[in-house]
């Protein structure tokens, strides 16, 4: 059974009702007949009673249904009828279902959400890439105080060699064991004026700018020992803009924390005169078969000339154009106390 509906029928008065009404007589005040119109709430009551027992015998509870069908009024003589819900069913009157939103809004949402995530990602990228910058400029920091007193034990190019497997001849000697022929030729040929400069030797800069502008190419030729000390311990071999603004400060620190002769001891000791082949001992063995305190005059205006190209340069076989600097380098050399004082004692300007 789905639905059990018990009317409780409001009878009209009953005829000895109506007769006692016709006689004239009247029920003092303040007592009403139960078989009387006044009586009626009695009988709903009790009609009431009856429906609520005869609903629990079988498990319902009754209620009256709103509408026209349950809105029947006693007086009129109509019937109130009393509904029981569907078996299952239950009557509610909580609050309306929200509407779902739409397919609009939902894509509104996913992209909202997704581009969040993507600021969040690129912000820990960033965070991330900060804190290795950090890490590492820390450990340049310490690496330069350290080489004021240890020798540098490996740099980029000797160490992208190894990654590669390929050979590395490099023997370390004190300046005082290299010729003095080779360190005048080279501070000759690389940078006359490494005494007199901090570090950055910006008339050079300016002239290999301009040099670089007619040409349209980036600018060449302004390194100086100390920047390319620098560049071989901590950076990359290529040009670059990016290259050359980590370098410049990197350099002026260096500067202030090493002396001119050690920033000169590690440059020939780590530059690369021939494939795989770095520092002066190395070099004048691998081209002369000698050592590096034994080098002529002649001999190291050759590995001087060799220096800005040594893959394709050969300091102990050198081609006309190789000669032709030497022989310009030597000359200069001769006359260049002024410029290599501050690494073999002498004389600054």
């Amino acid at each position: 059974m789905t639905r059990r509906t018990i009317a409780v029928s409001m009878l009209s008065p009953d005829p000895e009702d109506k007769a006692q009404d016709t006689t004239g007589r009247r029920e003092p005040r303040g007592m009403t007949s139960a078989s009387g119109p006044a009586g009626q709430p009695a009988r709903i009551a009790a009609a009431l009673a009856d429906a609520t027992a005869a609903t629990a015998a079988v498990g319902a509870r009754p209620t009256i249904m709103s509408g026209s069908a349950g809105r029947a009024d006693a007086s009129s003589g109509g019937a109130r009828v009393l509904a029981l819900p569907p078996e299952g069913r239950v009557a509610s009157r909580g609050p309306a279902r929200r509407p779902g939103r739409s397919d609009h809004e939902s894509g509104l949402i996913g992209a909202r959400g997704l581009r969040t995530a993507l600021a969040r990602a690129v912000s820990l990228v960033l965070k991330g890439a900060l804190v290795l910058i950090a890490v590492w400029l820390g450990a340049v920091a310490v690496a330069i105080v350290t080489y004021r007193y240890v020798d540098p034990p490996a740099t980029s190019l000797t160490v992208a060699r190894w990654l590669t497997g390929r050979p590395v001849a490099q023997t370390w000697l004190p300046i005082e064991r290299i010729s003095p022929n080779l360190v005048r030729a080279v501070i000759t040929s690389e940078d006359s004026a490494f005494c007199s400069h901090r570090g950055i030797d910006l008339a050079e800069i300016e002239a290999a700018i301009e040099r670089a502008q007619e040409t349209d190419d980036l600018p060449r030729g302004a390194s100086t020992i100390s920047m390319q000390v620098t560049k071989n311990l901590f950076l990359w071999p290529a040009q670059s803009y990016v290259r050359k603004a980590i370098e410049l400060p990197l350099t002026l620190a260096m500067e202030v924390v090493l002396p001119k002769r050690r920033i000169a001891e590690i440059y020939l000791n780590i530059a690369e005169w021939g494939p795989g082949v770095f520092g002066a001992e190395a070099a004048a063995r691998h081209h002369f078969g000698k050592s590096a305190n034994a080098l002529t005059a002649r001999e190291s205006a050759q590995m001087a000339a060799a220096l800005p190209n040594p893959i394709v340069r050969n300091a102990g076989r050198p081609g006309p154009r190789t000669r032709r600097v030497a022989d310009i380098i030597e000359r200069r050399a001769r006359n260049a106390a002024r410029h290599v004082g501050c690494v073999l004692g002498g004389p600054t300007r």
